[in-house]
């Protein structure tokens, strides 16, 4: 009797989370449809990846590109509204290398970080630039070049030492540790 009741209470559970998510989506989807401004579809597709990366990579690769273009287009047309874009572009490459890391696809994943760290940099975005290196420093972890992945990892140590983010500082010292 107690392993029905848990099963059931687990299907339960399970359904409601499975709501959830597809509420989020529709609003999502309903909000993208209603959007004048392009800043504002760029956050969408961007938000809209992040709430299926786990389930769909490529279709959130998908959503994630089509904010970069959106961005891109953006930027090249109207230079004096340049910086929301640049912000947005930034993280669609972000996570556009992410999931191609994930899926194995290196060079690519490693073209889109380096153009995410690009952009951070021109923005002075020092805790995004840090980000950027770890994850850039992780991939070459995974493919065992120690020298590339310390190299990242210590540059993004010394960022977080002098924005005295101690939760970084600890991540990176482990990740150094670990080569």
């Amino acid at each position: 009797m107690k392993k029905h009741f848990y099963l059931l209470m687990f299907l339960l559970v399970c359904a409601t989370l499975g709501y959830a998510q597809q509420s989020k989506i529709d609003s999502l989807h309903l909000a993208l449809k209603n959007a004048n401004h392009d800043t504002t579809k760029c956050d969408i597709y961007l938000t809209w990846g992040e709430q299926i990366y786990y389930e769909f990579p490529d279709s959130a690769v998908s959503l994630w590109q089509k904010a970069q273009a959106l961005a891109e287009k953006n930027i090249s047309h109207d230079k004096t509204k340049k910086y929301p874009y640049l912000i947005r572009l930034a993280n669609a490459l972000s996570d556009i290398g992410t999931v191609y890391h994930h899926q194995g696809k290196i060079s690519s994943a490693l073209e889109c970080l380096y153009k995410s760290l690009k952009v951070c940099e021109e923005l002075n975005q020092k805790a995004a630039i840090s980000i950027t290196l770890n994850n850039i420093g992780a991939i070459y972890f995974d493919q065992e070049d120690f020298q590339k992945a310390l190299d990242c990892y210590e540059k993004s140590l010394k960022i977080n030492i002098e924005l005295n983010d101690k939760r970084w500082v600890g991540n990176l010292l482990n990740n150094i540790a670990s080569i």
